[in-house]
């Protein structure tokens, strides 16, 4: 159904979506179930500085041209994006966020979105300054390491999409009708609405994009592709809603399961493919975005050496390639994220920020964030 934009009513998320022992870190079963939904609270612990409500960045650094990386500490209901320079790992300036952090990155009009307070905001990351921001009414939020994916720019820089969800009466938030979830795309050069999209009963879900003619939403019964000239849903492929993190990468949506098995869709075909090998154990840890190599089929996870994932306690950044099926384990005290940054492997570990091969190790904060969030520009 393809409703026109208006401006929505804020409601609190009332009920959850499941029960907070299915989130990661919470179950011994091997089906992971999709976090819950929640509403913003206080910090989780104090690790991060007060939140500025003001949600200006602040200059830490006299260089603001070249190449940059953002690292975001989250610590749940708070956090701080610091934006770094890609080569040298120099502090340019840094952002307290008030509020559930979620965050994306266009880079090709070099914009940083994120969500501040009750608005949604596009910062530029030549001058750190505000372009435009907007209300950011029923954003989707979830009680997960790394969260769900609810915020997404295509690849273009023409487009920005946002999940939302609400609850539509209390009670069990999986019954039918008992909850809505929408996703309004924005032009991503002014904020302003180019579109809505209503996709039902799809639970808390994820987002990815790709070019600006289409967006992807993981919901409860699949990948719903969102056509963006049209407004619709255009197709919905057979996908697992119990995979971990999630990530789109030339043309293929990739998932990874709890027990570190890949699953990997071809938006073209519409097959899915399954990666795993009997071998050590071991499970997937965190949610979020996944860490996928621009040349070649290779994945890095946020892992734990033990099999039983009932306490989050990552340890393990796990290495899977798929083109031989092959797996690395690198024992990482203190892990809380991965991402790229150009070709370097770059990881949260406590309050640091490090990569494989010691180009970075940069120390942000005094204590470790519950989650490091990473992104670098893409490389061909």
């Amino acid at each position: 159904m393809v409703r026109p934009l208006v401006v929505m009513l804020a409601t609190a998320l009332l009920a959850a979506c499941t029960p907070l022992a299915d989130s990661p870190g919470a179950s011994a079963s091997p089906t992971a179930v999709a976090p819950t939904p929640r509403a913003a609270g206080g910090p989780v612990n104090a690790t991060l500085p007060p939140a500025d409500a003001s949600c200006r960045f602040a200059q830490t650094g006299d260089r603001l041209t070249g190449s940059v990386f953002v690292a975001v500490a989250d610590d749940g209901n708070s956090g701080v994006a610091f934006v770094l320079d890609s080569e040298t790992g120099a502090e340019r300036g840094r952002l307290q966020i008030a509020g559930a952090p979620e965050m994306a990155v266009d880079w090709t009009g070099r914009r940083l979105l994120t969500y501040c307070d009750s608005r949604l905001v596009a910062y530029n990351l030549g001058t750190l300054a505000e372009e435009w921001s907007v209300p950011g009414l029923d954003r989707l939020i979830t009680k997960a390491p790394g969260g769900l994916p609810a915020l997404a720019v295509s690849d273009d820089g023409k487009l920005s999409f946002e999940l939302h969800y609400r609850t539509l009466r209390p009670g069990d938030a999986n019954a039918p009708g008992a909850s809505r979830t929408w996703l309004v795309a924005r032009d991503l050069s002014t904020g302003i609405p180019k579109g809505e999209v209503d996709l039902g009963d799809c639970g808390a879900g994820r987002v990815a994009a790709g070019n600006g003619d289409a967006a992807y939403v993981l919901c409860r019964d699949g990948l719903h592709a969102i056509d963006t000239a049209t407004w619709s849903d255009r197709r919905t492929y057979a996908f697992s809603p119990s995979v971990g993190p999630v990530g789109l990468a030339r043309g293929t949506f990739y998932g990874v399961t709890r027990e570190l098995t890949i699953l990997a869709l071809d938006l073209n075909t519409g097959m899915t493919t399954e990666f795993r090998k009997d071998g050590p154990g071991g499970s997937s840890q965190a949610w979020g975005r996944l860490a996928i190599a621009p040349d070649g089929p290779t994945i890095w996870v946020v892992a734990k050496r033990s099999a039983d994932s009932t306490e989050f306690a990552p340890d393990t950044l796990s290495v899977l390639g798929l083109e031989p099926w092959e797996r690395t384990d690198i024992p990482v005290e203190g892990l809380r994220g991965v991402g790229l940054v150009g070709r370097h492997i770059v990881y949260g570990a406590a309050g640091r920020i490090r990569s494989t091969d010691g180009v970075f190790d940069l120390s942000l904060l005094a204590g470790p964030p519950e989650y490091w969030h990473l992104f670098g520009a893409p490389t061909s």
